[in-house]
């Protein structure tokens, strides 16, 4: 059972280890840190869209001769 409750103006949240695992739990709180910096960002939608395109482009720049030698070899 997961209890969730607020003290000094903070939630405090009690999850049994056996319910799930530290990773799961890491990428839970970098997942509400992105969300909470999303919320105040100032960005349009547009921006974040030529953005996140900016971003993919550099990613396949920088992958792409490794990512083609592993199709080339198969």
């Amino acid at each position: 059972m997961i209890n969730i409750s607020t003290q000094d103006g903070n939630w405090v949240i009690a999850i049994p280890k056996e319910r799930i695992g530290a990773a799961f739990v890491q990428r839970f709180f970098e997942r509400l840190e992105v969300d909470s910096i999303i919320q105040k960002s100032q960005m349009t939608e547009t921006q974040a869209w030529e953005l996140s395109e900016a971003i993919k482009k550099e990613w396949w720049d920088n992958n792409r001769e490794r990512i083609l030698a592993k199709i080339r070899e198969a």
